[in-house]
């Protein structure tokens, strides 16, 4: 006998998915929310290619995190 997982309650539908369990009720709050986390990720992947086609930008960034720590070094002293 095997001692495994019980088989009752398990429905076995080959390789087509079981739409019934895959398909859940979405609340409008959560659609809107996965709607915006998709335009934002989009949107940093786009910024991900034009930095990577402009490599000033990326060392105008770095120049900017560098007068930003070495200004709140300044501060924690006085």
């Amino acid at each position: 006998m095997n001692r495994g997982v019980s088989p009752v309650g398990v429905s076995f539908t080959g390789n087509k998915i079981n739409k019934s369990a895959a398909k859940a009720v979405k609340n409008p709050i959560d659609a809107y929310y996965e709607k915006e986390l998709k335009s934002i990720r989009k949107q940093k992947i786009d910024k991900d290619v034009f930095i990577k086609l402009d490599p000033n930008i990326r060392m105008e960034s770095v120049k900017n995190k560098i007068q930003i720590s070495i200004e709140n070094m300044r501060t924690k002293k006085d």
